[in-house]
């Protein structure tokens, strides 16, 4: 009888925990119906057969119950959710060890939703919190986490409330009046004190009033203080609490992508002199897994500096080492290219650095010879290459670069090969370098970059790019960017089924003027495609509009009528260009997809990307989009954009100021086939803006630490403005005065917030000061970047109407 009786009750269970898991999938699917008659039948049953086959208490009807409030809440009945909660909270207020998990998500739940209504004090919902982190450590629960990053961030968010608050001009007023009661107080107070002179019965009428008024101004100045004092101590509080939860979500090392960390970075790098915030920082950081720093090493390493007796200084570098000795691979060219810098502090805080992770034996073994390798880059970025030199032809590398061939480095991961994070720090079978290949030939470009093969311990030869001439740190910089974009895009279901991503590489800068890069391999540029190479010779082959519309006007000659045009003819000439010169990127998909099936699958991959690079490079503010700095993989059809020296919207600020949101002209319109942006283009681009725009907290507060970052220049890339120098007229005076005047801290400073407040209007839908629906303002972009009017006012070398 007795297992007759254990086995209904397992059975019992089993149908229930099915039933609630039904429940779930119908909220979650918004048919709330469904979920209710569902709960509202199980917890009927529950009630009638409590008395043989399942205990009230039991685990599977406390999920029914927090489900049903969970109902409640996603219907839109936030405050009958609120309530439920409540009644279960106090219900179950004296848990057995078996429900105490479940509790704790309770108490979560019931403090986050009480949170977002602010229907609660921020103490009361603060102490919600902490129980419910309580609970989870002691059940050791995986929502422990989830429960500590919902206490930050909302800790954070009161943290930076305040701190706007102190900081506005209603505030710097009432300081300011604060600032006269005072002195007032203190007049009257001595007056109040002066020594008795005559007993005149008119001025001791005037020394009671002095007296009053005095004893009033001293109420009203300790109630200043008293308001004063509680705001900065609720400020530190709030703060305190923010750093040490972000600091606990940190400490969960099953987590490799973790927006926790740059929020955290930011709040600290605000606070590099609050001693209480640096010892909460120094003790939390024990815990922490350095590979969850690794996306924000840049950012780490441009903070060094040599300032003596600093708290800040002593827990960044130490941190920095710890990185550097657990990930030497990702972490080592950062610290030997800034110890190349020109400025001083830094190279030497750098070299610190450097000196402290030496002393690790095995360590120091990697650093001489990731350190050897740098300086055979270094050596052969020097190199000049007479600029006539004939494209792919074969150099052999000098006598001055023979470290690269001499040299053993088998130890060394190959830098341009994407090496995973270990989440254990152990990098055992990594793909070392086995040697070089003794040529080298150069590609196109103004600073003739050179191409080398490295042949790693696994047999592949792997393409490397090293640039002389060119300050790589940007570049750098937006794929950490990019690959922030791609995590959030892959942990969407329905971004993640269309596969939006963009497509990244590996950019190492090995100082201030030159670095290394990976070499995409099977791609071409569009404009080698379209319009064919820059320097025509007689083995160049035809250019796509050359073969397919022999009688169009060639690029160079419509480059050249849009050069001569006069302003108020623009529009005029771009429409007379575009009659006789017709886009022809289809035929790219016929020529290298014969099969019906491929050729379908991979013009949808093409769409796909353009969409997606085209939403988050308008949110990035990328500029200088020209037809060879975007390159299609032939393989599988994707786009890949490089050269990103303007970003942030700089190329607005440019003599000839570029007014689309994103490359979207005729030809790349023409490879998405008959329905161009409408369909899966639209699509897509809509997915990939809902889901940037629903993100926006978490993009913000990312970009922000890239935007302050003290390395970024707010220069013009010298790149983009000599190809705009000569042309129309332009004075070269006004291009070196605009970019010597941009380097100023007062600018660089200026520029950051104005960039911050406009990638808020981003993400928040708001365009020309209208706030716009996901669709509206899709619509939106897709007509400013395929604008006649705008295209027509470009600089000529973008060549619009290709």
């Amino acid at each position: 009888m007795a297992v007759e009786n254990f086995e209904t009750k397992k059975l019992c269970n089993c149908l229930y925990q099915h039933l609630w898991f039904y429940a779930k999938l119908a909220r979650k699917a918004n048919k709330y119906h469904i979920a209710h008659k569902v709960l509202s039948e199980c917890l009927y049953s529950c009630e009638l057969f409590s008395c043989k086959d399942i205990e009230k208490t039991s685990s599977v009807v406390f999920d029914l119950q927090i489900e049903k409030a969970r109902v409640f809440w996603d219907e839109g009945l936030k405050e009958v959710a609120i309530t439920s909660a409540k009644t279960l909270m106090d219900f179950y207020k004296e848990t057995d060890s078996l429900l105490s998990d479940r509790y704790g998500k309770l108490l979560f739940l019931y403090g986050k939703w009480n949170a977002e209504l602010s229907s609660q004090s921020p103490n009361f919902i603060i102490e919600l919190y902490k129980q419910s982190t309580l609970f989870a450590s002691e059940c050791k629960s995986s929502y422990r986490f989830k429960a500590m990053a919902a206490l930050a961030t909302y800790s954070d968010h009161h943290y930076q409330t305040l701190r706007t608050k102190l900081s506005s001009p209603e505030w710097e007023a009432a300081e300011e009046l604060r600032k006269k009661t005072l002195e007032e107080y203190q007049r009257c107070k001595s007056l109040a004190l002066a020594p008795k002179i005559t007993n005149d019965k008119q001025w001791l009428r005037e020394q009671q009033e002095l007296k009053r008024h005095t004893h009033f101004l001293k109420k009203q100045v300790e109630s200043d203080t008293e308001e004063v004092n509680r705001l900065k101590l609720q400020l530190q509080l709030f703060l305190s609490l923010a750093l040490q939860h972000y600091l606990g979500c940190l400490q969960n090392a099953s987590k490799e992508f973790d927006p926790s960390v740059f929020r955290f970075i930011s709040v600290w790098f605000d606070n590099t002199e609050n001693d209480a915030v640096l010892s909460i920082i120094e003790d939390g950081l024990r815990g922490v897994p350095t590979f969850k720093f690794i996306p924000l090493l840049y950012q780490l390493v441009a903070r060094v500096s040599c300032e003596k007796n600093s708290k800040f200084q002593n827990i960044l570098q130490c941190l920095i080492a710890k990185i550097c000795i657990d990930h030497p691979f990702h972490t080592t060219y950062i610290i030997l290219s800034l110890s190349k810098s020109y400025e001083n502090e830094k190279a030497a805080a750098a070299l610190s650095i450097l000196n402290h992770i030496r002393q690790h034996s095995k360590i120091n073994s990697y650093v001489e010879s990731i350190s050897k390798l740098c300086e055979a880059y270094i050596e052969l970025a020097k190199v000049e290459t007479p600029k006539k030199t004939p494209r792919n032809k074969l150099l052999k590398i000098s006598d001055r670069s023979q470290m690269l061939l001499n040299m053993d480095f088998h130890t060394v991961a190959v830098p341009t090969h994407p090496l995973p994070v270990s989440l254990n720090a152990q990098y055992e079978n990594i793909t070392g370098i086995h040697k070089f290949e003794e040529t080298y030939f150069v590609v196109g470009g103004l600073t003739l970059p050179k191409i080398i093969n490295c042949i790693g311990t696994n047999g592949i030869v792997y393409k490397q790019l090293v640039k002389g001439h060119d300050d790589l740190r940007q570049d750098a910089v937006m794929q950490q960017a990019f690959a922030v974009f791609n995590s959030i895009l892959s942990s969407n279901k329905i971004t993640r089924k269309r596969k939006l991503q963009v497509r990244t590489y590996v950019v190492l800068p090995l100082n201030q003027n030159c670095g290394v890069m990976e070499y995409v391999q099977n791609t071409i540029p569009l404009g080698e495609y379209l319009v064919g190479t820059t320097i025509k010779t007689p083995e160049s082959p035809m250019s796509a509009h050359e073969r397919y519309h022999p009688n169009d006007w060639l690029s160079s000659e419509c480059r050249e009528r849009m050069k001569k045009s006069e302003v108020v003819s623009q529009l005029e000439t771009y429409r007379l260009i575009t009659e006789h010169f017709k886009p022809v990127f289809r035929h790219f998909f016929y020529e290298n997809y014969l099969q019906p099936s491929v050729w379908f699958h991979k013009r949808l991959a093409y769409t796909r990307s353009v969409a997606a690079w085209s939403m988050i490079g308008y949110v990035l503010g990328l500029g200088d989009r020209h037809i060879q700095n975007i390159l299609i993989d032939c393989e599988t059809a994707e786009l890949v954009h490089i050269d990103f020296g303007i970003a942030f919207d700089q190329g607005k600020l440019l003599p000839y100021p570029e007014l689309v949101p994103f490359r979207l002209t005729r030809d790349v319109v023409d490879g998405m086939g008959l329905p161009g942006v409408e369909g899966v283009f639209r699509r897509c681009c809509e997915e990939t803006l809902r889901l940037l725009r629903n993100n926006h907290e978490s993009l913000y507060t990312i970009l922000e630490v890239f935007i302050h970052d003290p390395l970024h220049k707010w220069t013009i890339s010298p790149k983009a403005l000599s190809r705009q120098r000569h042309d129309r007229g332009f004075r070269e005076n006004e291009a070196i005065n605009y970019n010597q005047n941009s380097t100023t801290s007062t600018v660089n400073s200026k520029q950051g917030e104005r960039v911050l407040y406009r990638l808020k209007e981003k993400l928040n839908g708001i365009e020309d000061g209208n706030s716009l629906s996901v669709q509206g303002h899709v619509n939106h972009l897709i007509q400013e970047a395929m604008s006649e009017d705008n295209l027509a006012r470009l600089f000529c070398g973008w060549q619009a109407w290709v």
